[in-house]
């Protein structure tokens, strides 16, 4: 193999350079090399490189799902926390272990209406949630209602929505 078929291109666009041979004293390229194979055009090689890598990325998407932590000290991700542990508590009430939703499927059947399944028994809650609220505000009772706190009321009607989303795209309750 001849020294220049070695060489590595790169593709970084430093001070407006195109591709060159990767050369990071010359070029003060900050990017890593792409190697070129012996009787490979430039571009085809760029490509196929970019393909590969491309291809790698998404089947280890595929294999190991992105594991997200979240930050109890930012004010939207505090309240997914506690929209999770509330779900989970009264899910072990209301839900059969087998079937996360077999609450709202229960529902849905008593309805005895021809279209009306656990999706819109979700969303049936929600529209209870919003009706208690304008209840509430019309009668001047948002920082004194007598029984749930409003607080609890808009964290239900976050969770309600957020199951009728999943009853939507995971009928079966299980997401794989």
């Amino acid at each position: 193999m001849s020294e220049e078929a070695s060489r590595e291109i790169c593709h970084c666009g430093t001070g407006g350079i195109g591709p060159h041979y990767h050369d990071p004293k010359k070029y003060r390229c900050p990017m890593q090399a792409v190697p070129v194979r012996p009787g490979s055009t430039l571009i085809g090689e760029t490509l196929r490189a970019a393909g590969e890598a491309i291809r790698e990325i998404a089947a280890k998407a595929e294999t190991e799902p992105e594991q997200l932590t979240l930050d109890p000290d930012d004010p939207f991700e505090a309240v997914l926390i506690d929209m999770v542990r509330l779900n989970r508590r009264k899910r072990r009430d209301y839900a059969l272990d087998t079937s996360p939703f077999s609450n709202f499927d229960t529902s849905a059947a008593g309805m005895g209406m021809k279209g009306f399944g656990a999706v819109e028994a979700a969303i049936f809650n929600v529209n209870q949630k919003l009706a208690r609220l304008r209840s509430l505000r019309a009668n001047g009772r948002m920082d004194d209602p007598a029984n749930e706190t409003v607080e609890d009321t808009y964290l239900d009607l976050a969770i309600y929505a957020a199951i009728a989303l999943a009853i939507y795209r995971y009928p079966e309750g299980k997401v794989a």
